[in-house]
Formats: structure tokens, sequence, C-alpha cells
């Protein structure tokens, strides 16, 4: 393994890996590129966005019956 080779053992390369991420998380977030922002509404997991409320509306699946949240007639999954 790479960290036999380099001489480190687990823990340390992974507080090393660790301390890297986080800093470059930080540099993202001072530059603005990444920032929290409150969400409300529905998440669509296949498209990774939220819906408001007002475009989201029931579905039963014919096939099974099953009663899905969907979008302006597209048909996606959409939990709440």
């Amino acid at each position: 393994m790479l960290y036999n080779m380099l001489g480190y053992d687990k823990g340390i390369l992974f507080w090393l890996c660790t301390v890297v991420a986080d800093f470059g998380q930080f540099l993202l977030q001072e530059k603005g590129l990444i920032y929290e922002q409150k969400h409300e509404g529905w998440y669509s997991i296949t498209d990774e966005c939220f819906y408001p409320q007002s475009g989201v509306q029931p579905w039963i699946e014919p096939s099974t019956g099953r009663k899905i949240m969907v979008w302006s007639g597209l048909l996606l999954p959409i939990t709440g």
C-alpha cells in the first residue's frame, strides 16, 4: 500500500487527507464558489435539485398504484 511505501501509518495519512480536503473547501468558500443556502420545496434525487411546492403535484403510477410527486407533468420521482 502507498502509506507503507511512504512510511506513514493509516491514521496519519487519513488525517493529512482530511486537512487537505478541509483547506480546499475553505478556499472555495473564500472565493464564493460554494456557499450555504436554505432551500424549500421538493428534492429530486435524479436531478439533484429542488423544485418549489407550487410546481409539484401528486400522481398515481398506473402500473403499481403508488403515489409519487411529479414536476410539471414530468414523471420524476421527488422526495419531500
